[in-house]
């Protein structure tokens, strides 16, 4: 499951199942965790938020007060929904340059 990262103005896509977050390192980049107020989607927001990512996460529910990321008020199983997180997120995250 590729990603995108920017890494000294470049792009390049990244394997997440190939890569120790943890010893990687993610300073810089920004990542954003759908479902993120419980169970699997907090822990991704708190092993990106660890790594060193901007985490940002969105759900209809809040999160746990102590996770390392911000919350999104969202419910994706809208179009409008999604389309106020693209808004909101595309305003959080500086968009990676791409090579022309």
């Amino acid at each position: 499951m590729p990603f995108e990262e920017r890494r000294g103005g470049r792009a390049q896509f990244v394997d997440l199942l190939a890569v120790d977050l943890l010893d990687e390192g993610l300073s810089g980049l920004c990542v954003l965790v759908t479902g993120g107020s419980r169970g699997s989607g907090t822990a991704a927001a708190r092993r990106f938020a660890a790594a060193g990512a901007k985490a940002l996460t969105a759900s209809r529910g809040a999160p746990p007060e102590d996770l390392p990321a911000t919350f999104i008020p969202a419910d994706l199983a809208t179009e409008q929904g999604v389309a106020e997180l693209c808004l909101t997120w595309t305003g959080l995250c500086p968009p990676i340059p791409r090579d022309t």
